[in-house]
């Protein structure tokens, strides 16, 4: 099946994770990329549980739509 996400929801979604890694990333100066590196890898499995789960259920529900509207572009989401 050939169903394509509205590209806003796709966004929204790396968006997010994207935004959220890079806010606790630059409460530390690194001052090196090795140092940047592992920051980044600490704060990555720092993300609570629960935050993830309503990541992945809204990302579900996308594809629930869009698998609904036979590919169409997703409304109201």
């Amino acid at each position: 099946m050939a169903c394509e996400l509205h590209r806003f929801n796709t966004v929204q979604f790396f968006f997010f994770i994207k935004s959220y890694i890079k806010f606790h990333v630059y409460k530390y100066c690194s001052r090196n990329l090795e140092a940047l590196k592992g920051v980044i890898i600490t704060e990555i499995r720092r993300i609570p549980q629960e935050i993830l789960e309503k990541v992945m259920q809204n990302f579900s529900s996308c594809l629930e739509h869009c698998i609904v509207n036979k590919g169409h572009h997703l409304i109201n989401i």
